[in-house]
């Protein structure tokens, strides 16, 4: 068990972009660079108030905030839905964590904010490579918690590297500070040495956008559900992913994670 009193050092990381497969326009680095591109320090000092980083750190501080804790950020990268990230792009993204990873030296724990259905011209599961490269990096024991869109395609190596992925109950999108809060409270239970088993069930459908909305549409309830079995102290997170629908990938469709 963690003693709750000495500091630890949490590695922080955004990688955020929805891939419409049918766009024939391919996502550039100039995309990224457009909505902001950072590595090291600034990825918390630039963007450490906004979205699921900002709710992961802002929450991270009230539960830990007398600790002297150290965030460490990785690499953030962010832009609109738009076609395949260029292969060119995904390998410099790839790049800038691999250097940040090798550089920080050793963490209890690491957060990535991420979407979930993200693919590039070479690699359909970009969100599963890069945690992929990320578990490389930290070793099997540190624990890595991703936060994902509800429109995230859950693939097995997704489940295998990530020991939490959160998720968002909303749609339209209205939660992604509350996300990331609670994925900081997944992970400080995760570096106290609390285990977790997931389980993950897949169903092969997709359905329109239009019929997604999470407070008047036919999923209502099941969100309403997943809330009132994250109150379980026993749960950590409980997530329905609707995919994607303009995502042509393997293993595409829901999942109950």
């Amino acid at each position: 068990m963690m003693d709750r009193r000495k500091p630890v050092r949490i590695a922080v990381g955004q990688l955020w972009q929805e891939t419409n497969t049918f766009n024939p326009n391919p996502t550039a680095w100039s995309d990224f660079e457009n909505w902001g591109v950072a590595e090291g320090e600034e990825v918390v000092e630039r963007y450490g108030e906004t979205g699921e980083l900002g709710g992961f750190l802002s929450r991270w501080s009230e539960n830990r905030g007398s600790a002297n804790d150290e965030l460490v950020g990785l690499a953030r990268f962010a832009c609109w839905p738009w076609g395949r990230v260029e292969s060119s792009t995904w390998s410099m993204i790839c790049q800038s964590f691999a250097r940040q990873l090798a550089g920080i030296g050793s963490v209890d724990g690491v957060f990535l904010a991420l979407h979930g259905a993200m693919a590039s011209e070479d690699e359909h599961d970009v969100t599963g490579a890069l945690l992929e490269l990320v578990r490389g990096a930290v070793g099997p024991a540190v624990p890595i918690v991703g936060s994902l869109d509800l429109h995230a395609n859950i693939t097995p190596r997704m489940l295998e590297s990530a020991d939490l992925l959160v998720g968002y109950h909303t749609c339209p999108h209205l939660d992604a500070i509350e996300t990331g809060q609670r994925s900081a409270d997944g992970l400080l239970r995760l570096v106290s040495g609390e285990s977790v088993t997931t389980r993950c069930l897949t169903l092969p459908m997709i359905c329109a956008a239009e019929l997604q909305n999470t407070f008047t549409g036919p999923p209502a309830r099941l969100y309403r559900r997943l809330e009132s079995l994250e109150e379980d102290p026993r749960v950590l997170t409980a997530g329905l992913y609707m995919s994607m629908p303009w995502f042509d990938c393997p293993h595409l469709g829901w999942s109950i994670v």
